[in-house]
């Protein structure tokens, strides 16, 4: 039997299993798929006992990400620009392969909603892996300048200077965390996308405050609990707002075909997870 998983901390929350476990179902090929909380210390000791155990991979998810990029003995393009994996697939002669699906996932998502988003501005909130996946996905879309509001402004920098991002024909700015509503000011029809995790639990602040968001015309929020206080306190601002599920979607079917060879079942696999986040 195929054995995958989820390695994260904490990793409880994510709908993972759910969606792999449909896709096994659907494609007949008798898989299994574990959720394992993982502490950052123990990462190397988890990872050496699955390959132990048979496993053929695994699916990373936050504060992992930058571990399973620097564990891995084979990286794959879009991980290599990202610095970050959110899949590693363990090849039968022992080495580990680092891929990232964030990219894939974020933009089939945008355009799975048909959102006019060609020449007008983006605002992506945090500089993180995923903050930085949503740059490359918006990069590729035709808007004209992106915000990237940051606690790690130098960081997403000298990410963007490495990586040749600042010479795109897309302006991207970087800004202080404190600085997000600027962008709000000075822009219009903006899409904005949260890429921090604030927003899974119920306590957390807003990401951006709803009596603030001005010029908003799309939200894409990254997380997905299944009541998403922000998102509703959006919906009357703008002209659509959306939680992660979809780019979750679109993760899974680009990991299944990485794991298993085999197209992903996206229908299946969407059903799955709408039933499991009611």
């Amino acid at each position: 039997m195929l054995k995958f998983g989820l390695l994260g901390y904490p990793a409880s929350y994510s709908l993972s299993a759910v969606m792999f476990k449909a896709a096994f179902k659907a494609t007949g090929l008798g898989g299994s798929y574990e959720i394992i909380p993982t502490p950052p210390a123990d990462f190397p000791a988890t990872v050496e006992k699955l390959v132990i155990a048979g496993y053929g991979g695994v699916n990373i998810t936050t504060p992992l990400k930058s571990n399973a990029y620097e564990i891995a003995d084979k990286r794959s393009a879009e991980a290599q620009k990202l610095g970050a994996a959110n899949l590693l697939l363990f090849n039968a002669d022992g080495s580990l392969e680092a891929h990232n699906t964030d990219v894939v996932g974020i933009s089939t998502a945008i355009h799975s909603r048909d959102w006019q988003i060609n020449g007008g501005q983006a605002l992506i909130l945090g500089g993180g892996g995923a903050a930085k996946a949503a740059i490359i996905a918006l990069v590729t879309t035709g808007v004209s300048a992106i915000y990237a509001a940051t606690r790690k402004t130098a960081a997403v920098k000298e990410w963007l200077r490495a990586t040749g991002y600042l010479s795109k024909s897309t302006e991207i700015i970087p800004l202080a965390w404190k600085e997000r509503y600027k962008a709000l000011a000075a822009g219009k029809n903006i899409l904005l996308i949260n890429a921090t995790t604030l927003g899974w639990h119920k306590e957390d602040e807003f990401p951006l405050d709803p009596e603030l968001a001005f010029n908003l015309q799309y939200v894409l929020d990254l997380n997905y609990p299944a009541r998403n206080r922000w998102l509703h306190s959006l919906k009357d601002k703008v002209t659509d707002c959306q939680d992660g599920l979809r780019v979750l979607l679109y993760q899974g079917t680009a990991g299944f075909r990485i794991f298993t060879g085999v197209e992903a079942p996206a229908e299946e696999m969407w059903e799955a997870l709408e039933e499991a986040h009611r």
